[in-house]
Formats: C-alpha cells, structure tokens, sequence
C-alpha cells in the first residue's frame, strides 16, 4: 500500500513537472512572436538640466524618429516622418501639466523649451515626451 502511495505522489510530481515546462515553453513562443516591434525601447529626452526649479527655463530634446537598433530589419530604412501636436509635460505624482505643444522637424527631431511651473513642488518629477520614455530630473 505505501509503495502505491509514492508511485501515486511521483506521478503527480512528474505532472506539476511537466506542466511547468509546458508552460515555460508557451511563454517562451509567445514572446518570441511578439515581433521585432516589441523590443524596441523607446527613444529617451535628453534635458538641459535635471535640477531646474521652479519658473527656470528647460530645453527638452528627443529624435522620435531613431531607427531600432536591437533588431535586423530587412529592407531600406524608412524615410523620417514628421510628429504633429507632440505633447511635452510635467509629471509629479499623479498630477501631468502639459507644458508645450510641438511638431518636429522633417527628421523627426523635436526640440521645446518649457517653463517649470512656479508652482510646481520641489521633489522629484518627470519630463513626458510622446511617444518616448521619460526624463527624470529633480525639481530644487
């Protein structure tokens, strides 16, 4: 009877141990199909300080229309589009304000410079830029 019993618990282990690398292999497919698109960080603004205060003037920069380099993309490249109504905000905690409204230029390259609120509370604070990641900085 205690012989049934383990063959009976190995079995069972043996099928938690299948199913864990069945499982692993379905994530591991589903990532791989995600597509080329999918692992593509997005572009980072570059900032002319990461520790303007309150009303200080701020240059952000950032090209939205970089080529991803982490993967090979057969064919030429694609031509660079202009970017319309690109919005660049503040973020501090839950609270977004919207500082610019830009287009970029021909090659994709967009350029603001914004004014950090005077009433924006010191701390830390981010930079959003569409369609790109955002800049930390400090406000002092």
């Amino acid at each position: 009877m205690a012989a049934r019993a383990v063959v009976a618990i190995g079995v069972v282990g043996l099928s938690r141990v299948r199913a864990v690398a069945s499982l692993a292999g379905l994530l591991l497919v589903a990532a791989c199909s995600a597509g080329s698109g999918a692992s593509c960080a997005l572009p980072r603004p570059v900032l002319s300080s990461g520790h303007p205060a309150p009303g200080d003037r701020l240059t952000v920069q950032v090209d939205l229309d970089r080529e991803c380099v982490d993967t090979n993309h057969p064919g030429p490249p694609s031509p660079p589009k202009a970017w319309r109504a690109v919005r660049v905000s503040l973020v501090q905690g839950a609270t977004v304000t919207v500082l610019a409204t830009v287009d970029s230029d021909a090659q994709g390259q967009v350029s603001a410079e914004v004014t950090i609120p005077v009433g924006a509370a010191p701390g830390r604070a981010a930079i959003r830029v569409d369609f790109a990641e955002d800049a930390a900085l400090t406000i002092d």
